[in-house]
């Protein structure tokens, strides 16, 4: 396809032998040369470079050449010498895939925007110098300028996520906000026509299963990017978001009765899910999964430095023996998740992963641990809340950002007053772990989970210890210099094993 070549900056330098009142003269003609002669003779002595058959971007830092002209050549004899100095020069420049100090090639347009979206999230594009086209986009934000990109041009922005790895794609989608997310989507699927119903289900099915592995299952982008449905429809959209409700219901509801009993009592909430799908969906959650390493809930692991530093073991003495670990290990697992947020607050319940670390191995479901809250009582809850206020530094009520940050789903069936408790050791577990960030004690919960908390990790538990491979958050690099993320112990686990997290490879 026919190339394009764009100079962003163009610096000449003469330097001439002659009388000093020829400078001015010399320097008119010059500046003529660049403005209204140089273009037309690149495009005759470049022609070659441009019109191959080559879907490449080539980004070039800088380019020098040299020409000595009679001072009185005329502008077009001026302007081909140029074009002509630049042919050799381009041609020692564009070897390869650039040098990277000076010159970097990518295979497409498609590759560049995915590598910038990377980079992006990572929170390391802007001191790039290959991402100066985009530098107009800075102002706007990580978010706003992934989104801008995206919706520039569809086909690029979907054909661009669709070349990122799993990894990858969860921390792009981990760094939208959900507007700008939904806006993307809107940009996808605009003027596409309804495909079949089964087939589109078919594909979101897919692309949950795929995406599910290493994200927080609210955010829908990796899966309509993991469906792989040609001009998919917004009701593919739809179709994700219907099973990602149902996951939620089937992973927090019990399996009273059998498979089938629940196939029933989840069927009527989204009627339209094909019923071979539901049960893939139930039969994917009854079956053992004892190789799973991966939980898309990370981040939370960063907080038990921060619950254990409470005094849960002295508040829980006197409760009553939960069903599995102990009463400060059941606190400390219910409150890590309310961390989350209440948007996720129920996937990271259901977390195998995760429970695992707190609870133990075949630890039980939420119902169990909801009927044993309502028998630990009032009473003790209302010694419980006394304790936390004579322990913290924050007598006051929770911020209305807080209140809605820590909130439990009413369906997950966690009473209202113990979701009060849980959220005021929550509010001290965050804020005592943005106190351990060089200039962001003051951070809401919203902001630490977006930046900091939101990412994925593999789990690698070993006989003397549990090692933890963490993905990268937006400002990981803070986390880095704190140590966080470098080999320091995060906790330990219900066997008493450090965990200790380092950065994935």
């Amino acid at each position: 396809m026919p190339g394009t070549l764009r100079i962003r900056r163009l610096r000449a330098e003469c330097r001439f032998t002659g009388p000093p009142e020829m400078g001015s003269a010399i320097r008119e003609r010059a500046t003529r040369v660049a403005c209204h002669y140089l273009v037309p003779a690149l495009q005759g002595t470049l022609k070659h470079w441009l019109n191959r058959n080559d879907e490449g971007v080539w980004l070039v830092r800088r380019l020098a050449c040299s020409v000595v002209l009679p001072a009185d050549a005329d502008p077009d004899a001026t302007a081909r010498a140029i074009a002509l100095a630049l042919c050799p020069a381009l041609g020692a420049a564009l070897t390869g895939d650039g040098d990277g100090a000076d010159t970097i090639r990518f295979a497409s347009r498609t590759m560049y925007v995915a590598r910038f979206l990377v980079d992006a999230a990572a929170g390391g594009a802007w001191g790039r110098w290959y991402y100066a086209p985009f530098a107009d986009l800075r102002m706007l934000g990580d978010s706003a300028a992934m989104r801008t990109l995206l919706v520039a041009d569809p086909e690029c922005g979907q054909q661009a996520l669709a070349q990122l790895d799993d990894q990858s794609l969860a921390r792009v989608a981990a760094t939208l906000s959900p507007e700008d997310e939904t806006r993307i989507l809107e940009a996808f699927t605009r003027d596409h026509t309804a495909a079949d119903a089964g087939a589109t289900f078919s594909a979101a099915w897919k692309g949950c299963l795929r995406a599910w592995q290493t994200v927080v299952v609210e955010r829908v982008l990796p899966a309509f990017i993991r469906a792989e449905l040609p001009h998919p429809p917004p009701a593919l959209v739809d179709a994700i978001r219907t099973l990602t409700q149902l996951q939620r219901i089937i992973a927090t509801r019990p399996t009273i009765g059998g498979l089938g009993a629940l196939e029933r009592r989840v069927a009527g909430v989204a009627p339209s899910v094909p019923r071979p799908i539901l049960r893939a969906m139930l039969e994917e959650r009854a079956a053992p999964d004892e190789t799973r390493t991966v939980t898309p809930f990370g981040g939370l692991l960063l907080l038990l430095r921060d619950l254990d530093a409470l005094s849960s073991h002295k508040w829980t003495a006197r409760w009553p023996s939960p069903p599995a670990g102990s009463a400060a290990g059941v606190l400390r697992w219910l409150t890590a998740c309310l961390c989350s947020g209440s948007d996720r607050a129920a996937a990271a319940l259901a977390d195998e992963g995760l429970r695992t670390l707190c609870l133990g191995s075949g630890a039980p479901g939420l119902e169990k641990v909801t009927r044993w809250l309502a028998r630990v009582g009032a009473n003790r809850r209302r010694t419980f809340l006394a304790e936390i206020a004579r322990s913290s530094d924050r007598r006051g009520r929770l911020s209305p950002r807080e209140l809605a940050w820590l909130r439990f789903p009413r369906d997950l069936g966690i009473q209202s007053p113990w979701n009060d408790a849980i959220a005021r050791i929550a509010s001290l577990v965050l804020r005592s772990f943005a106190r351990r960030l060089p200039g962001f004690a003051d951070s809401e919960p919203d902001y630490l989970w977006r930046n900091f908390l939101a990412f994925d990790a593999t789990l690698e538990p070993e006989p003397e210890r549990v090692v933890v491979r963490c993905g990268r958050p937006p400002l990981h690099l803070v986390l880095a210099v704190t140590g966080m993320t470098r080999g320091l112990e995060a906790g330990r686990d219900v066997a008493n094993r450090p965990i200790l997290m380092f950065p994935r490879e």
